[in-house]
This record gives structure tokens, sequence and C-alpha cells, in this order.
């Protein structure tokens, strides 16, 4: 039987031996206090409800060179005009931390996710780009679809895809996915 002493944060056993919870403690807090950032917000000079997650990371290591590894980043964004309105596609942004030597089959996102499979070309600046990358910096790849899509790719049971022939990891950003397009359905600022 276990008994908490809020005084000094410990735990007396029925055996009578005091457990610190101090170390318990800050790691509850710690994980509760995970980054939090909002989603969604009003611009109310362009009348434009903007959302977007945190930078997450794909891939790591998707680069190497003698100095170092470059990770793989993805953040989804969309935008809609007026206040508390539901955009109808999202795009996700894929992007290479620092200058690196990637290089890709081609600029195509490819998800697998509970049996089925799809795959988005990239668009930038309005046009398809598949060549092949060398030298990078910053940006590799947009994908724009609808945001139903990514309401059904956030909710799979088992996640994986690729950016061309490079494997990414997509399971880790579900959760930021759900939170997503939880905040684009109910369409309000979190203010």
């Amino acid at each position: 039987m276990f008994k908490l002493n809020k005084e000094f944060a410990c735990v007396k056993t029925s055996t009578g031996v005091d457990v610190l919870l101090i170390g318990l403690i800050v790691s509850l807090v710690a994980g509760c206090a995970t980054s939090t950032k909002e989603i969604s917000s009003y611009d109310s000079a362009s009348d434009r409800m903007i959302y977007q997650t945190s930078t997450i990371t794909v891939a790591q290591g998707a680069t190497r060179s003698f100095a170092s590894a470059s990770n793989i980043t993805m953040q989804a964004t969309a935008g809609c005009k007026g206040k508390g309105c539901t955009p109808e596609n999202v795009s996700l942004i894929f992007s290479v931390e620092g200058t690196s030597e990637l290089t890709l089959s081609d600029r195509t996102l490819t998800i697998q996710y509970d049996g089925k499979e799809k795959e988005w070309k990239n668009k930038s600046s309005g046009r398809t780009r598949n060549s092949q990358v060398g030298r990078t910096e910053g940006r590799l790849a947009k994908v724009v679809m609808p945001a139903t899509d990514l309401l059904e790719i956030s909710n799979a049971s088992s996640l994986t895809g690729s950016l061309g022939d490079k494997p990414l990891n997509l399971d880790g950003a579900k959760y930021e996915l759900q939170n997503f397009v939880s905040s684009i359905r109910e369409g309000r600022s979190e203010d």
C-alpha cells in the first residue's frame, strides 16, 4: 500500500521505506510541458486563417558527409479566407536542414497506410518539378492534397512513406497531424 506524504513528496510503502518522488514529478511535469505550438491563427489584416504544424523530423541522417548528417523535416500548412474558415487543401512541405548533398530519384511523395498507397507530385510555384536534386538547401518539395486525405492518413494505424527514394518515418508525425486536422475541422483560432 502506498501513501503520499505531500510535505516531502515521498511515498511511504507498507514496509516503511520512503521513496522520493522528485524524479517522477519532474518527469511528469516535463512530459506535460511538451511543445504545444499554436496550430491556427487569424490574420485580421488579410482576413485569413493560417494553420501550420511545427517542423517535424521525418528522416534522420538522410544525407551524410564527412562532417555531418542532415535531417529531412516536414511541416503541414493550410490557409483560407475569413475567420473560422475551413481550408479544402493542405500542403506538406519537406525541407533539408542546412546545405547538404542530397540526391533524390524524384520529388514524389508516396504514403502507405492501412493497406493503401497514395502518391502526390511535387508542386512548387504552381509547376510540377520532379528532377533530381543535387546540392540542396531548404525546401525539397511541397505537395498539396485534400484535407480529407490528410485526415484519413493521420488516423491510420500504420504509416510509412518516401520522398523519391528516401524513406520517411511518418508514424512519429501522426499525433501532430491529427491535431492539425482537428484544428482545421474546428476552423477556429486558438488565441
